[in-house]
């Protein structure tokens, strides 16, 4: 790779991350006898609207072990302290990380919750079905796995974002499954904390729109298939469903945009 295409990857790294960044929030459990984030969990969530109604998409292992829906923090990556606990329902599948197991989770927010965590929240119009093309660039972008303890010290996180190419999902990737490369240029953020994080399309890298990368969501960060040296997401068609099948005010809303990207 050459250096001016290593700088060029280092910059969308960059605006990737200040693009992503207000709709991104961490998770961690709350200590039963402190209520403050446990300093040992992480996950990463990506702020989500539908119709009326506000979610954090995340993957399902990441929530699994919380005792009740008022264990999990949501930590905002850029006001140190502000935490938003209150989490109307959770949706999950799954829960596994091989095989065929659609391993996501869908934490829906009370409206004043959802204001009080300050975060923006993408809309339909905001994510993609479409398949991207092999070789088109993928971002995931997540919380650092230290957010908890930059968090209780009011420290604003920089957000770790990597970028790659899409692949062909190989079998063992299971049905409703993206596919990333393992980044060659950039070092793996730590894996604690990036669980969950939302992985970003973008059609293409060119000097006119390196710094405002257009970004559509279209999968959930679960897992790095370290054997086959790729980065392993899962489709956000399943969520959308799962979405307009569990809340009737939001079914003609995905419905419109199944049939938009599915016709």
């Amino acid at each position: 790779m050459s250096s001016r295409q290593g700088e060029l990857d280092r910059a969308f790294c960059l605006g990737a991350a200040q693009a992503v960044q207000p709709f991104v929030v961490g998770l961690a459990y709350a200590d039963d006898a402190t209520d403050l984030p446990q300093q040992d969990f992480g996950g990463s969530g990506t702020c989500i609207q539908v119709a009326d109604r506000y979610f954090v998409l995340t993957a399902a292992h990441v929530v699994l072990k919380a005792t009740s829906l008022d264990r999990i923090l949501l930590l905002s990556t850029t006001r140190p302290k502000n935490t938003s606990p209150r989490i109307r329902e959770a949706l999950f599948s799954g829960g596994q990380r091989v095989g065929e197991a659609v391993d996501h989770c869908l934490l829906e927010l009370h409206p004043k919750a959802a204001a009080t965590l300050e975060r923006e929240f993408v809309t339909l119009d905001g994510m993609t079905l479409c398949s991207p093309p092999v070789g088109s660039f993928g971002v995931i972008v997540g919380a650092p796995g230290e957010l908890t303890s930059l968090h209780s010290r009011g420290v604003t996180a920089t957000l770790a974002p990597w970028i790659s190419h899409f692949v062909a999902p190989p079998p063992r990737a299971g049905p409703n499954s993206l596919c990333l490369e393992y980044p060659e240029t950039h070092a793996l953020p730590k894996p604690a904390g990036m669980s969950g994080a939302g992985l970003w399309a973008y059609p293409g890298l060119s000097d006119a729109l390196i710094w405002v990368p257009t970004l559509r969501l279209c999968g959930v960060y679960v897992e790095h298939l370290g054997e086959l040296q790729l980065l392993r997401a899962l489709s956000i068609e399943r969520a959308v469903r799962q979405i307009g099948e569990r809340y009737p005010d939001c079914s003609d809303h995905v419905a419109a945009w199944l049939n938009q990207h599915c016709a």
